[in-house]
């Protein structure tokens, strides 16, 4: 279990409440005189700990394949398209498309989504389960084979990357009937750094939550730019 100081505010707030009310006031960037700009960066919550999932041909993905990465954490039901805990199309329009589409820029990117049931359970990984990435999010993309290094599936214990706590709420454990099969974390998209800290939350069943995850991603893309810059100039 990972545990992470959300800042000042003491008072206890749900997770499904949480990641609605704080992220978006960071999403603020300004430009200053010249070509030079500023931005704020994202806040850092923690580590999300150690874990080890498969991928399909039994390759494992640990923490360790985080290093040198951007990477985003989604769960993935075997009833998608139909009954999903994120939106593919959302997904591919708002965030996928636009890593494909920079590719070469975005080569660090990846997102990782493990494989469960309705309720949350781990299950097994198997060719069928790649149905509605396949047909949804590759379809129609000039170059699918792209997609076999940015938007992956694995198998594995969902709770090793969201067992997290929040002011004494456990966002792996929180219940809510709005969301699918009442568990919050299925429906969460979480951006983790080359470091392995989480660095911001959202939902991934909504058309803004998703453009809000990708000004997010961002912010982050504009911090791991500038790290790189900066360990080239110390060579």
């Amino acid at each position: 279990m990972s545990e992470f100081d959300y800042g000042k505010k003491r008072r206890r707030i749900p997770w499904a409440l949480f990641i609605l009310l704080f992220g978006p006031a960071l999403l603020i960037i300004t430009f200053g005189r010249g070509c030079s700009s500023h931005y704020q960066e994202l806040d850092s919550y923690g580590s999300v700990g150690d874990f080890r999932f498969s991928f399909l041909d039994g390759t494992p993905f640990t923490k360790d394949s985080l290093k040198g990465k951007i990477t985003i954490f989604t769960t993935y039901q075997v009833t998608c398209p139909d009954s999903c805990g994120i939106d593919l199309w959302f997904m591919r329009e708002q965030l996928f498309k636009k890593i494909y589409n920079n590719r070469k820029k975005l080569p660090h990117v990846q997102i990782i989504s493990i494989v469960t049931d309705l309720d949350g359970n781990s299950i097994e990984l198997t060719e069928d389960s790649n149905f509605g990435i396949q047909d949804i999010v590759v379809r129609g993309l000039k170059k699918p084979e792209y997609n076999k290094t940015i938007w992956r599936l694995v198998s594995g214990d969902p709770a090793q990357i969201y067992d997290l706590e929040h002011n004494g709420e456990n966002l792996f454990d929180a219940k809510d009937d709005k969301f699918l099969s009442g568990r919050v974390f299925l429906e969460c998209l979480l951006l983790v750094d080359e470091e392995g800290q989480l660095r911001f939350v959202r939902y991934g069943r909504s058309e803004s939550m998703i453009r809000d995850f990708h000004e997010g991603f961002m912010l982050l893309e504009k911090e791991f730019e500038k790290n790189r810059r900066e360990k080239n100039n110390d060579k």
